[in-house]
C-alpha cells in the first residue's frame, strides 16, 4: 500500500516538473517544447589578451578611477548647502531611532 502510494506520488511529481522544463526528455530522446527562437546575435569573439578585455583592469587603473570618482564626490559635497539645526525638524524620537524631516 505504501509502496504504491509512494510510486504514484513520485510519478505525479515528475509529470508536474516536466511542465516547467523547456526541454523534455521523452523515451531517451530530447524533445523541444518551445517554438521560440533567439533573435539576439552572439557577440563577436574578443581576443583573450588582458588589454583587449574590458574586465581585466590593472590595479593602477582601478585605483586611478576610484580616486577620480572620490575627487568628483568631494567637489560635489563641498558645493552642496550645509544643513543647520533649524533646517532639521524631529518628527519622532525613540531609544533606537530618530526620524527627521529636513
Amino acid at each position: 500500500m505504501r509502496l504504491s502510494l509512494t510510486v504514484a506520488v513520485l510519478a505525479s511529481l515528475c509529470a508536474a516538473g516536466a511542465a516547467f522544463n523547456p526541454a523534455l526528455v521523452s523515451r531517451g530522446t530530447l524533445v523541444s517544447s518551445s517554438s521560440l527562437l533567439s533573435t539576439v546575435e552572439s557577440p563577436p569573439e574578443v581576443a583573450s589578451t588582458p588589454s583587449a578585455s574590458s574586465s581585466a583592469l590593472s590595479g593602477a587603473e582601478i585605483k586611478s578611477r576610484t580616486e577620480a570618482t572620490i575627487g568628483k564626490l568631494r567637489e560635489k559635497d563641498s558645493k552642496s548647502p550645509q544643513l543647520s539645526k533649524a533646517d532639521i525638524k524631529v518628527v519622532f524620537e525613540d531609544d533606537h531611532i530618530i526620524v527627521v524631516n529636513k
